[in-house]
């Protein structure tokens, strides 16, 4: 089950086994079908190997990405008890699930054919599915509702559910979409990660009803909110704790991977960047300036979240 769930990978999760080691417990595997059951394919060869039945799987009924989720007629939303009425409806949508791909398609990353320039954030964009893929699922097959005839006391549970998905909703988090053991849930949500989902949730229904397709959004008749952040929760390391962070990084193997692995330690301390913005630099970014003093420094030109560019010291 744990091959099956992880993939060729899987050795990964496992300390003290390396690819080769894992290719032979496989190969044992196979040896012993008959008794142990098939080896899964998907345990054989890495993801581009695989064949396309295997990596996209036919579309669905049940605890699914949202690319190939089949949604129970009655649920539909077709004729939803929040729905407004079609005549009046800005988008060509006729059911819960046209309108939100409509929703997504907003912030779909696209690039100027022209300039060559980039719309738009792939991690906002995954970002609004993966909440409006959580809703629609934990409505259609715990709630057992359209998503427009959810009202303010069925979200009310929703907000509950978010401190303890079930069971159903729940997996690993390093399991691919494709893969059958997908969950859209790794397990209950952090506060800060709730209020990121209701927010999400909130701005869909809002837009919903803005062009034309619900007749009210349900959220605003939900009561309660966010709380204040207990200090713990804020995401930073103490001297102390970045001092022990520096002594493991000293004491690795030297190596190509441990220079890395310190180079980016190093750059996310110094210049406190986000991990997308991280991932995302350039050389090109970097350029030279006169301090106040009149010496020569290095600065990086980001680009970071919503488009906005700002000069990063170095």
């Amino acid at each position: 089950f744990f091959i099956r769930q992880h993939g060729y990978r899987w050795y990964r999760k496992v300390p003290r086994i390396g690819e080769e080691g894992a290719k032979r417990l496989v190969a044992w595997l196979q040896q012993h079908e008959a008794s142990l059951g098939p080896v899964a394919s998907t345990a054989l060869a890495p993801r581009l190997q695989l064949g396309t039945a295997v990596t996209n799987p036919a579309p669905s009924m049940g605890v699914v990405p949202l690319e190939r989720l089949v949604v129970p007629s009655t649920r539909s939303g077709e004729v939803g008890q929040n729905r407004a009425p079609v005549a009046t409806c800005a988008i060509d949508a006729r059911n819960d699930y046209q309108a939100i791909h409509a929703w997504l398609a907003l912030y779909t990353p696209a690039i100027d054919g022209v300039t060559g320039e980039s719309h738009g954030s792939a991690h906002t964009w995954r970002a609004y599915r993966k909440e409006a893929e959580r809703l629609l699922l934990w409505s259609l097959f715990e709630r057992h509702k359209a998503l427009s005839d959810l009202d303010a006391l069925d979200l009310a549970e929703y907000r509950k559910f978010l401190f303890a998905p079930g069971a159903l909703f729940v997996g690993s988090r390093t399991v691919p979409r494709w893969s059958e053991h997908w969950r859209p849930f790794e397990g209950p949500l952090a506060p800060r990660s709730r209020h990121a989902a209701e927010t999400i949730c909130k701005a869909l229904f809002a837009w919903l009803v803005q062009v034309g397709y619900l007749r009210h959004n349900p959220w605003v008749q939900v009561r309660g909110g966010r709380r204040a952040q207990p200090l713990q929760e804020l995401r930073s390391l103490s001297d102390h704790q970045w001092g022990l962070v520096r002594q493991w990084l000293e004491a690795l193997p030297a190596g190509p991977a441990t220079r890395r692995l310190q180079f980016m330690f190093r750059l996310a301390f110094v210049t406190g960047m986000r991990e997308a913005e991280l991932a995302a630099a350039r050389v090109g970014w970097l350029h030279q300036d006169i301090d106040a003093g009149g010496e020569l420094v290095w600065n990086l030109h980001v680009v970071g979240k919503g488009q906005k560019e700002r000069e990063v010291p170095l």
